[in-house]
């Protein structure tokens, strides 16, 4: 995603605060490892490995360690939920309301915050950039696809084996992952990098770890809401077999959750 925005609106808006130096025009880009496809018409991204920062200044030094989950849809809503990483007591989630942006912040619109005091809040909104576009890689191509039992739906076990073993790029598009949570659910896939691979020749078995994602209710547009999201690494087999590992926003604490899922193995 690239972005632009100017410094003293979207980060220093006080004469007092910041670095003013820096007035101006800020030209942002950021890698959304993780995408949805819902119902086959409508995408969003989002970031999966940043912690809280401000641009000139560094580390949020007023926001503590935490993981910050930046939802970009396609129509320019944004959204950004958090899984707090520091020993603090955080209090139950439940706490929900619409605050309008300050006068200083004149390109914010009005934000819904969610589970405000909890260890896992969110929010969304618009900021509505000097620019905004997709940077799409399309490179990537399709080798194989089974359903949820495992049934072959579209290329070979073979071609996906050889570009595994030829040390190529693989990418899952997980089909359905996040039916089970609570809102509007619709047909979609999540799609993200894979990690650790496996092939197996006798069984023609292949295994993968995807990267850590996070798992939203598959509304249009995607958005952040109370109890309407995870985070998760998904450990799949080209069989259908996987395992969901689940952490809880709000308590931190881990599951595995045993299903099934469809899954499109892409290469590049």
């Amino acid at each position: 995603m690239y972005t632009e925005w100017l410094y003293e609106e979207h980060v220093a808006p006080d004469p007092d605060d910041g670095d003013h130096r820096c007035d101006g025009t800020f030209q942002e880009v950021i890698d959304f490892r993780e995408t949805y496809l819902v119902e086959s018409d409508y995408a969003a991204g989002i970031t999966t490995l940043r912690q809280s920062m401000l641009p000139v200044v560094g580390f949020n030094p007023d926001a503590g360690p935490r993981m910050s989950f930046f939802l970009y849809d396609m129509d320019g809503r944004q959204g950004c939920s958090h899984v707090m990483l520091d020993e603090h007591p955080y209090g139950p989630p439940g706490a929900h309301r619409e605050v309008e942006a300050p006068a200083k912040f004149p390109k914010l619109s009005p934000t819904q915050l969610n589970d405000e005091g909890s260890s896992g809040p969110s929010a969304q909104f618009v900021y509505e950039f000097e620019r905004y576009r997709y940077w799409v890689r399309d490179d990537w191509e399709l080798m194989f696809a089974h359903d949820a039992d495992g049934t072959v739906t579209d290329g070979s076990w073979r071609d996906l084996h050889d570009a595994h073993r030829a040390g190529k790029d693989i990418k899952v598009g997980l089909v359905n992952l996040c039916a089970d949570l609570a809102g509007e659910s619709r047909e979609h896939v999540v799609f993200s990098p894979a990690g650790s691979s496996w092939t197996h020749t006798p069984t023609e078995l292949i295994e993968t770890q995807s990267h850590p994602l996070v798992r939203v209710a598959p509304g249009k547009p995607l958005a952040y809401a109370g109890g309407n999201w995870d985070v998760a690494w998904v450990f799949i087999r080209s069989t259908g077999e996987a395992t969901i590992r689940q952490l809880d926003p709000y308590t931190r604490r881990f599951q595995d959750r045993k299903t099934r899922l469809g899954c499109r193995w892409y290469v590049r």
